[in-house]
């Protein structure tokens, strides 16, 4: 087994986010059969570390020199799987390298700059428990699990902790419950300009976080085109370490893992404005470059300094915060500040988020957007609403209505058995009955009932009692015709039970109340009247 690596390197390989760094072997191949001695190793060894420091260290001919490379895919971690949220503890870590191996090394990387390393293992199964306990939950970019593998060829194999694939959540975080009302801007948009000015933006309610020795209130404004976004921050010390971080859920989907539609802009007033855009395609997280290339030269911001604290203020357009070009009633967001004094460091959100678990959209809370005017909107949503809902009930009668008159002539004009007229004639003339049966019918034409049922479903292609309700409805439309006659008794004497039978089989067969087809069919009765009296009074006038 070889030996560790001493902690220099190990701390800047562990930390590397990727490169490959090894000596070069300058050798040629013997062309005879007598040995050839091998050529001496560059002893200069290259090392990256975070943030891209380079660091050189040569090798005595005495120290062993060994091969180091640095790659995310010499392994493949089996447990636990990509996309896992971690709940309990503790925690399964097993790897299965892709190459041979003499050893592995497995280790934990969490809280921004913690590491934990787990077992340094000879043999397969390359498994260790992490014990995250007293470990602070985490989202995925400050959870990464990582290895270092060792063969005997003097070649170490290390992966730089892996993100975006796994997040520590133990329980849900109560999030904040009220939701930040967005109003809309209701002056001209470009009266409104990024400047850091805050007299346009009093009278708009905003919400605050207090938190360390700073005090932050944050308001935020929408258009139909852009979301608006200003935040005070109270600090007697403002330095690089310093920033407010937006965070954007359009589509309030609440995932664990930010995926295309997940936003999270950071302004910070001395240092450098992030955005972090991306999502986890074919087993990697991808940062969409494209996205962020475009909310940098469209997005507006400032941050300005003052002796109070710093402001930062923002325009950001809708169409680059999800693919809606419209905000929904609500989204999901946070509002998170990073106070950084010295050494210590202060984080605190709006929506109750932690400083390790803010980039998770299941740690935010809600914003309602809010119309400028929306008693008119709904008035007027309403009666279109109701308009419609006229026109097309109106337009479905006229098609029903077509529809069976189209049924009642085939079936009158229809030549059918004698036993069927016979039947159909008894069926009328017992319409009044509600207890009529096909056992009356059969008594009255003295025909077994199994005959009278082939019989109607032959010539009619119905049942009796199919048969029995058309009649009804049929005698109570004729009915209809009589406006001194109530609803009731037409039920009454078509030989329903009561008349909610009546109107449930009407609607049924009609699909329309019974009243709106009477109704209906009074007013067509009027107007015909009408348009007789005025023919006969054109025809009156013409002989006078």
């Amino acid at each position: 087994m070889p030996s560790l690596i001493n902690s220099t390197i190990l701390h800047g390989v562990i930390g590397a986010l990727f490169a490959v760094c090894f000596s070069v072997i300058n050798g040629a191949v013997a062309q005879t059969a007598a040995p050839t001695p091998a050529p001496a190793l560059n002893r200069e060894l290259i090392i990256l570390r975070p943030g891209g420091d380079t660091a050189r260290s040569t090798l005595t001919p005495e120290q062993p020199p060994r091969l180091k490379a640095i790659t995310a895919d010499s392994a493949r971690v089996v447990s636990p799987p990509p996309r896992t949220v971690i709940s309990g503890c503790p925690v399964t870590y097993e790897i299965e390298p892709m190459l041979p191996v003499d050893s592995a090394l497995l280790f934990v990387r969490h809280s921004r700059d913690q590491i934990d390393t787990l077992a340094l293992l000879s043999s397969p199964p390359y498994r260790a428990m992490w014990n995250c306990a007293g470990v602070p939950d985490q989202d995925q970019t400050h959870l990464q699990f990582g290895y270092i593998l060792y063969r005997g060829d003097s070649l170490t194999v290390a992966s730089p902790p892996t993100p975006h694939r796994w997040a520590l959540l133990r329980g849900k975080q109560p999030a904040q419950l009220r939701p930040y009302r967005v109003k809309q801007l209701t002056t001209a948009a470009d009266d409104f300009k990024i400047d850091c000015d805050t007299s346009k933006w009093s009278g708009i309610e905003g919400a605050g976080i207090v938190g360390g020795n700073t005090e932050t209130t944050f308001k935020l404004l929408w258009t139909g085109a852009r979301l608006y976004f200003i935040a005070l921050v109270r600090d007697n010390s403002v330095n690089s370490g310093d920033f407010v971080e937006l965070h954007l859920d359009i589509r309030r989907d609440r995932a664990v893992f930010p995926g295309i539609n997940h936003r999270s802009l950071r302004f910070s007033p001395r240092g450098r404005s992030v955005f972090f855009v991306g999502e986890f395609t074919d087993g990697k997280y991808v940062r969409s470059d494209s996205v962020t290339r475009l909310l940098k030269d469209e997005a507006e911001w400032k941050a300005s300094v003052n002796s109070d604290g710093y402001v930062v203020e923002a325009a950001i357009p809708f169409s680059l915060l999800s693919d809606l070009d419209f905000p929904p009633p609500k989204i999901g967001f946070d509002v998170s500040v990073m106070d950084a004094d010295g050494q210590e460091e202060t984080f605190y959100s709006w929506a109750g988020a932690e400083r390790f678990t803010r980039y998770s959209p299941s740690r935010w809370g809600t914003a309602r957007i809010n119309d400028a005017a929306p008693a008119l909107k709904y008035v007027l949503a309403f009666a279109l609403f109701i308009s419609a809902f006229a026109i097309i009930g109106f337009v479905v009668y006229l098609v029903f209505s077509h529809r069976q008159e189209s049924k009642d002539l085939k079936a009158e004009t229809k030549s059918v058995s004698p036993l069927t007229e016979s039947v159909v004639e008894q069926i009328e003339k017992q319409l009044s009955n509600a207890g009529l049966r096909i056992s009356d019918i059969s008594k009255s034409v003295n025909i077994p009932a199994e005959k009278i049922v082939t019989a109607l479903m032959s010539d009619l292609g119905c049942t009796f009692e199919q048969q029995l309700t058309y009649k009804r409805l049929k005698y109570s439309q004729k009915l209809m015709r009589e406006p001194e006659i109530t609803i009731e008794e037409i039920a009454a004497r078509c030989g329903f039970m009561d008349v909610d039978t009546y109107r449930k089989a009407y609607a049924a067969q009609m699909r329309v109340a019974p009243e709106v087809s009477r109704k209906a069919m009074l007013e067509r009765i009027r107007e015909d009247q009408e348009a007789e009296r005025e023919d006969d009074d054109d025809d009156d006038g013409g002989l006078s």
